[in-house]
């Protein structure tokens, strides 16, 4: 089975993409922690002089995610737990082995709506492009529903 990362699906407090879905349920030695997706550092400082010789440091660090858009063959073992993350939007399965554009372009305009209705503005999507190759390609379209399981 082959997936594609949503990195839509959720949003960190910052507007960042952080639609990450954890590689399988028991996380095997030397398999990747997230399924299209990296744990990236995205900023580092220094803590203020009151935080210096603090159990977590003396740096605050921040992480976020790059995705890929290529597609990714999950263990077969977990096929339930792919499918069920599928269903849920987290990831999307390719239909016809293309990329899944306007599954993608629906996320992203829902995300956008989302963050709009709970915050009264719009995310900061200047990362976007940064965190998702694709992101150019996709806000460039206009958003279509996507296809259904029937290809209508």
């Amino acid at each position: 089975m082959k997936v594609y990362c949503n990195p839509y699906h959720a949003l960190d407090a910052t507007g960042r993409l952080a639609g990450a879905c954890p590689w399988d349920p028991d996380h095997k030695a030397g398999a990747p922690l997230f399924v299209c997706a990296e744990r990236v550092r995205i900023e580092a400082k220094e803590r203020d002089a009151r935080h210096r010789g603090h159990p977590d440091g003396d740096i605050r660090e921040r992480y976020g995610f790059t995705f890929t858009a290529d597609p990714l063959a999950v263990p077969v073992e977990y096929r339930r737990y792919y499918v069920a993350a599928a269903d849920g939007k987290c990831l999307f399965a390719p239909r016809d082995g293309a990329p899944p554009m306007a599954e993608w372009r629906a996320s992203r305009a829902a995300a956008i709506a989302l963050h709009v209705q709970r915050f009264g503005a719009p995310p900061d999507m200047s990362s976007w492009a940064e965190q998702f190759p694709l992101d150019v390609e996709i806000a460039a379209a206009p958003a279509r529903a996507p296809r259904s399981k029937d290809g209508v």
